[in-house]
């Protein structure tokens, strides 16, 4: 019963040092100009489009 307790305790520790940290970089402390902000984004496009095209692909390739 005791080790359950510890396994608990352990865990809320662990999310809430995450939550610490989470809230000490919510606000960042650089300020990012407009074409870095243009950048992160198509970054973030480009990223997202090649995870598509890997979904699509195993999945076709499991189908046939």
């Amino acid at each position: 019963m005791e080790e359950n307790n510890h396994e608990f305790n352990k865990r809320n520790t662990f999310i809430d040092s995450i939550r610490e940290i989470n809230a000490r970089y919510r606000t960042p402390r650089l300020q990012m100009t407009p074409m870095v902000r243009i950048s992160l984004i198509a970054l973030r496009v480009y990223l997202i489009m090649m995870l598509l095209i890997l979904l699509y692909k195993f999945i076709s390739t499991v189908i046939h």
